[in-house]
């Protein structure tokens, strides 16, 4: 019963934490903002790393297919941003006559 609960509050710490980290942005603005969205990671990480250390997820993370799709995703991450070109990702974008477009 005291781990089925334990499970249970820090889910819901888990799931408080990302939902504080995302949707902080539309709800408010400023400091406010900041504060809510680096609690919320603060949350998040602190409930996520007691999640993963119980046995089950423990034992799931350290398994060969889980290893290898980390690996693999973790390699292919940086050569996806290469090839989309770094300018795209950090949100420049050309000048609208390079785009095709016409002023009004």
């Amino acid at each position: 019963m005291k781990s089925l609960l334990s499970s249970i509050v820090l889910g819901s710490l888990f799931l408080v934490g990302l939902s504080a980290t995302v949707a902080s942005g539309a709800v408010l603005d400023g400091t406010q903002k900041d504060v809510a969205t680096y609690g919320g990671i603060a949350l998040s990480l602190m409930a996520g790393s007691r999640i993963a250390k119980k046995d089950p997820i423990k034992s799931f993370l350290s398994s060969p297919p889980v290893l290898w799709f980390l690996f693999l995703f973790n390699r292919g991450r940086p050569r996806h941003h290469h090839l989309r070109g770094a300018a795209r990702t950090q949100g420049h974008r050309r000048p609208a006559a390079a785009r095709g477009h016409r002023g009004r």
